[in-house]
């Protein structure tokens, strides 16, 4: 019976001091951890909130600067959004925006193509056609069939 007793001889004591700072320490640290989370689910609710402007204003001017300039945010820290987001910048996302909404008018529409491009705030209907391309492998005429 006295192995126990001979065990608690080298617990050492620590004065109230160093504990109340290991306890604020880890509650510095948990409160950390919690407003991480909250900022990042803050900056996932920003990010979704610009992408369904993009997608309902794609005819209007969509530039970097007049984004930043709706949503008080800098370009770096838009594109740094995005990037954390979606994993790509804004302009891909405006792009990937535009060709979503393309494809939707050409399937369920009888708009002509230079109709549909600009319907997706694209003016040129050329450089429309070589940007569907590029992003679906085939042109807006062959996606429609």
């Amino acid at each position: 019976a006295t192995e126990p007793l001979k065990e608690l001889e080298h617990i050492v004591c620590l004065d109230g001091g160093y504990t109340d700072a290991l306890t604020q320490l880890i509650e510095m640290c948990a409160n950390y951890i919690w407003l991480n989370n909250i900022i990042e689910l803050n900056s996932s609710n920003l990010g979704q909130e610009i992408r369904l402007y993009i997608a309902t204003h794609l005819t209007e001017d969509l530039s970097v600067d007049t984004i930043c300039s709706k949503y008080s945010i800098s370009p770096s820290g838009l594109y740094q959004l995005f990037k954390k987001v979606y994993g790509c910048g804004v302009v891909k996302v405006i792009r990937e925006e535009r060709i979503k909404r393309a494809k939707e008018l050409l399937l369920d529409s009888k708009l002509s193509i230079s109709d549909v491009a600009s319907q997706v705030g694209i003016l040129d209907a050329n450089y429309f056609t070589r940007t569907f391309k590029a992003e679906t492998g085939m042109t807006p005429r062959e996606y429609r069939g």
